[in-house]
């Protein structure tokens, strides 16, 4: 799923998201070769 999806199933921001993972409380998230985040269902 995208970040996108991710947001609207967490209820969290795409933002918060990604200040989540650069502090270091998610995981990286996996990269598609256009560069896009690739969340599991596991967010």
């Amino acid at each position: 799923m995208n970040i996108g999806q991710a947001s609207e199933q967490s209820g969290i921001s795409p933002k918060m998201i990604r200040y989540y993972e650069q502090i270091g409380l998610l995981d990286a998230a996996k990269r598609s070769n256009s560069g896009y985040r690739i969340y599991s269902n596991k967010i």
